[in-house]
């Protein structure tokens, strides 16, 4: 009898993907490899592209976030270096006559006018010389900036002043503390001639028994006056330490209208 082979099931493994082989390196998807995500994801915006992207009010704030702080950072930086460069290296102007005028309040246009008509009188070239008349000193006490006193004891102890406009009172009372130049030494004769009229005198400290010619009584200069000064009675008188005592001696000509002999 024939023994009836039989066939015994065989156990089937289900096939395995290689994933070391050269087709499998990339994940199964469903999207196809030039698909649009895969072109944009990894493109950098540049940021003249943004800026284009923005409206007008974006633009703006962009700005403020990003460059703003900067540029005034910048341009800070630059017109201080500027000015120290100008001061350090540009033309060095001479002032060849200060005067000082206190406890007045001029119009600053009629200022400049008599500064300029000045130097013209001078002849001196406006590029290397000045003329200053300054009446910004500050008396009061509600201001933080620098006191006219203190200014014009700055100023005095520089010597940068050559005169000092101030009313009769508190002429007298600097004339007394020496702060004027006796005028009788100083002017010319020609000049004291002229003048004698105006002459206000007074006494200093250390020689209280003696009468000096302090300084010239400025209320009936027509060219004083034409700048309308607060001040009542003004008078003028030099600096003890003028370091441009000529130029002193030829405003006096000036405000008065006297030639040199």
């Amino acid at each position: 009898m024939t023994k009836n082979s039989t066939s015994e099931p065989t156990n089937t493994k289900p096939e395995v993907q290689d994933l070391t082989s050269p087709d499998s390196s990339k994940k199964p998807t469903a999207l196809e490899d030039d698909a649009d995500i895969y072109t944009r994801r990894n493109v950098p915006v540049s940021e003249k592209q943004k800026w284009n992207e923005l409206n007008r009010s974006q633009k703006w704030q962009y700005f403020k976030d990003y460059y703003l702080l900067k540029v005034i950072v910048t341009v800070i930086a630059v017109a201080f270096l500027c000015n120290v460069l100008w001061e350090t290296f540009g033309p060095q102007i001479d002032t060849v006559y200060y005067g000082a005028v206190l406890y007045d309040d001029i119009d600053d246009e009629k200022l400049k006018e008599l500064e300029t008509a000045f130097s013209e009188y001078l002849n001196i070239s406006t590029k290397k010389q000045r003329v200053t008349i300054d009446d910004n000193f500050n008396f009061t006490n509600n201001s933080t900036a620098l006191s006219g006193e203190e200014k014009l004891t700055t100023y005095m102890y520089a010597e940068q002043v050559d005169t000092i406009t101030v009313g009769a009172e508190e002429f007298a009372a600097m004339s007394y503390n020496g702060i004027f130049k006796d005028l009788d030494v100083i002017l010319p004769e020609d000049l004291k001639s002229a003048l004698s009229e105006y002459f206000v005198t007074g006494t200093v400290e250390d020689y209280a028994d003696t009468e000096f010619i302090m300084g010239i009584d400025l209320s009936k200069c027509e060219k004083y006056q034409s700048l309308s000064p607060y001040v009542e009675n003004p008078v003028i008188g030099i600096a003890y330490n003028s370091q441009h005592v000529e130029n002193t001696i030829a405003y006096l000509r000036y405000l008065f209208d006297l030639t040199e002999d």
